[in-house]
C-alpha cells in the first residue's frame, strides 16, 4: 500500500484531519448499506448477545464509560456507530478512556467487522477527539511518536505523524521535533514528506530558530536526493522556495528538461527556477516546453519566465 503524502498535505490544511480515502470508503459503505445508521443512539442499541438454545438473546449497552469504550474499541458496531459513540453528547474523555482508546490503536489490531479503511477512519477520529481534550497533550505526543515508529501499517504511521505535528501544548515541542526530523531524514520513505510538511506547519504556527534550521537542512537533503521517495521529494522542492533554501539551482536545472521525471517534481523545479533562477534559466524552460505533457507545466513555465524576466 502506498501512502499519499506531500502535495496533498500542502494543499489540504485543516486542524482536524479527514483522511480522504477512509472517509470516502466510509461514505461508500454507508450508501451500500454497510453503515446504515441505527434509529437509536449507540448507548441504547441492541447488540447480539449469546445464542440461546432457541432464540438469539440481546443485551442493551449501558451508559457506563467502560461499556462505551468497549463499544468503540472492541464491540461489533460498524464504524459510523463507533464514531458516534466516541462523540456522544460531547462526553468528556477520562484517563481510563484515554488508555482504552490509545491501547486499541497501539495494538494495531483491526476490531472485528471493520475493514482496514474503516479502522483507519476510526483511529483518525480517536486522535481528533484526544487532541481536542485538555490534559492529554504530553502523553498523546509520546503515544503518537511511538505509533509512528512501531506500527506496521503505513497509513496509521502517516496519520500519527500528522496528528503529532498538530499538537499545541507546552512541553511537547521536543517530542515533535525529534520524531518529525527523524522521519524526514529517512529520504526513501513516503513518510518523509508527511514529516517534513508537519514540521513546516509546526514552525509556521510557532517559529523556532532550531526548528527552522533543521527544516531547511532536511528540505535540501530530500530535494537533492535522486533516490528519495518521489512524493517526499516533491514536498521538499515545493517548500524550498518558501523556506529560502539555496543550492538547488543545479538540481532544478536537471529536473526541468527531464521528460521522465515526475510531472509534480518538474512543476516544483520550474517554480523554484522562477524565484531563484538566472536569465539563462528562462531559455532552459522554453527549450523544455516540447517535453511537457501536463497543462500545469505550461502555466508554471509561463509564470516562471515572467518572474525571471527577458533572457
Amino acid at each position: 500500500m502506498r501512502v499519499t503524502v506531500g502535495l496533498f498535505l500542502l494543499l489540504g490544511s485543516s486542524v482536524a484531519f479527514s483522511p480522504v480515502g477512509a472517509v470516502e470508503a466510509a461514505d461508500g459503505a454507508s450508501q451500500s448499506g454497510a453503515l446504515q445508521s441505527r434509529t437509536t443512539p449507540w448507548n441504547s442499541a441492541e447488540l447480539p448477545g449469546r445464542m440461546g438454545s432457541s432464540d438469539a438473546r440481546h443485551e442493551v449497552i449501558s451508559e457506563e464509560p467502560a461499556r462505551r469504550m468497549q463499544a468503540i474499541t472492541a464491540g461489533p458496531l460498524p464504524v459510523a456507530e463507533r464514531v458516534a459513540a466516541l462523540h456522544e453528547d460531547d462526553s468528556p474523555i477520562s484517563q481510563d478512556d484515554y488508555r482504552a482508546l490509545t491501547a486499541m490503536v497501539k495494538r494495531g489490531e483491526v476490531p472485528g467487522g471493520l475493514s482496514a479503511n474503516h479502522y483507519h477512519y476510526l483511529a483518525n477520529e480517536i486522535w481528533n477527539a484526544l487532541r481536542a481534550e485538555e490534559g492529554f497533550s504530553q502523553p498523546l505526543a509520546e503515544h503518537l511518536a511511538t505509533v509512528a515508529n512501531t506500527s506496521s501499517d503505513p497509513v496509521i504511521c502517516d496519520y500519527a505523524l500528522q496528528h503529532l505535528a498538530q499538537l499545541e501544548a507546552p512541553g511537547v515541542r521536543p517530542i515533535q521535533n525529534d520524531a518529525l526530523i527523524a522521519f524526514a531524514e529517512n529520504t526513501t520513505s513516503p513518510l518523509a514528506g508527511t514529516a517534513l510538511v508537519g514540521l513546516y506547519r509546526l514552525n509556521e504556527r510557532s517559529p523556532d530558530p532550531e526548528t527552522l534550521a533543521a527544516l531547511r537542512r532536511v528540505t535540501y537533503t530530500l530535494a537533492v536526493d535522486p533516490e528519495a521517495d518521489t512524493s517526499s521529494r516533491v514536498s521538499a522542492f515545493s517548500l524550498a522556495t518558501d523556506l529560502e533554501v539555496s543550492g538547488l539551482l543545479s538540481t532544478a536545472r536537471q529536473i526541468v528538461p527531464d521528460s521522465a521525471a515526475d510531472p509534480r517534481l518538474r512543476l516544483a523545479a520550474i517554480r523554484y527556477l522562477g524565484v531563484y533562477g538566472e536569465t539563462s534559466d528562462a531559455t532552459l524552460i522554453e527549450e523544455s516546453r516540447h517535453t511537457f505533457r501536463n497543462p500545469f507545466l505550461f502555466e508554471a513555465a509561463r509564470e516562471a519566465k515572467n518572474q525571471i524576466g527577458p533572457s
